[in-house]
Order: structure tokens, then C-alpha cells, then sequence
């Protein structure tokens, strides 16, 4: 695509997040060729779009992703510093506005954002999820798998059942 044509498009895309349809802003953005441009605009309408969306880890995602080719971009600073605050990673969130207020220190949405994770470091350690793997629990309403010597039986059955259909086709036909 042509560099109008994708300023349309991520006009088109703004349009739809201001009307309150972030899927379809999303939809536009799908289909808008950014790879050779890497426009901090497309990474922040999809990192806008998925944060009204409640979509906080898409959010995030987004916003890190456009930083990548302009760390200094504030409105993607302030978008992956919220989604960082909803998602409850106070250290991330810290970091990020750490750098993002040396960068913007008179910043209004910056410093409410410094208020947000204040707020949030004051609801205790409880607070913040540990971002590890938990083994998976049995579910009661699945059943459980088979012993492991039940499925090499059956194979090994099903194997003696085809040879003696091909025996006995072939030797009495």
C-alpha cells in the first residue's frame, strides 16, 4: 500500500475507535500493510482498541511492539503504562513511567498514571499476580485418560483383528 492509502486507512480505523467500534478499528488495522512503515499510529489505535475492549495483555502487547521502533512515542508510553497498571504489574508499570517521566516529566496523563500505580502499590503484594505457569488441575467433569498400557492393547488388537480379515478374504476367496 501506498503511504495515503494507509494514512486512510488508520484515519478509517481512528473513526471507528472515536464511534465506540474498536472491533471494527481493529478489523481496518488488520488489513492495513504496516510492515514496511512501522507507524507508531497503527500500534496505538490497536493498543487503544483492545484496552477499551478490555483486552489488557493485547493491549500491552500492542504498545511494546510500536515502542520497539520509537521508544519515545508518549502516547504509546501512557498506553502500555495502563494496560502494565491493569494488569496489575506494578514493577513493569514502574519502570515504564520511570523512563517515560524522564522523557515527559510535565505530562498530566503521565502523572495520573504515577498516581494509578501509587494507589496500586498500596493495595499490598497480594495485589500483584505472579506471572508463572500453574500445573494444570484435573478437571472432575472429564474423564481421565486411559493407563498407559490400555492404548497399545487396543492397537495391538486392532492390528491381529486386520490380519485375520486378510487371511481369511484372501484364503477362502
Amino acid at each position: 500500500m501506498a503511504q495515503p492509502e494507509i494514512r486512510a486507512e488508520i484515519e478509517r480505523a481512528r473513526t471507528h475507535l472515536a464511534r465506540g467500534e474498536p472491533l471494527r478499528a481493529l478489523r481496518v488495522l488488520d488489513q492495513t500493510s504496516w510492515a514496511d512503515l512501522h507507524w507508531p499510529e497503527y500500534w496505538q489505535l490497536r493498543a487503544e482498541a483492545f484496552l477499551s475492549l478490555g483486552e489488557f495483555r493485547h493491549a500491552a502487547s500492542s504498545a511494546r511492539e510500536g515502542l520497539t521502533d520509537t521508544p519515545d512515542h508518549l502516547p504509546l508510553l501512557q498506553l502500555y503504562t495502563q494496560a502494565l497498571l491493569e494488569l496489575k504489574q506494578w514493577d513493569r508499570a514502574q519502570e515504564t513511567l520511570a523512563q517515560a517521566l524522564e522523557l515527559y516529566p510535565h505530562d498530566s496523563r503521565l502523572q495520573e498514571l504515577a498516581q494509578q500505580l501509587k494507589e496500586g502499590l498500596k493495595a499490598g503484594p497480594e495485589a500483584t499476580p505472579i506471572p508463572r505457569k500453574s500445573p494444570r488441575r484435573p478437571d472432575p467433569a472429564r474423564p481421565a485418560p486411559p493407563e498407559g498400557w490400555l492404548v497399545p492393547l487396543v492397537l495391538l488388537l486392532l492390528a491381529a483383528g486386520v490380519t485375520v480379515f486378510w487371511l481369511w478374504r484372501y484364503l477362502y476367496s
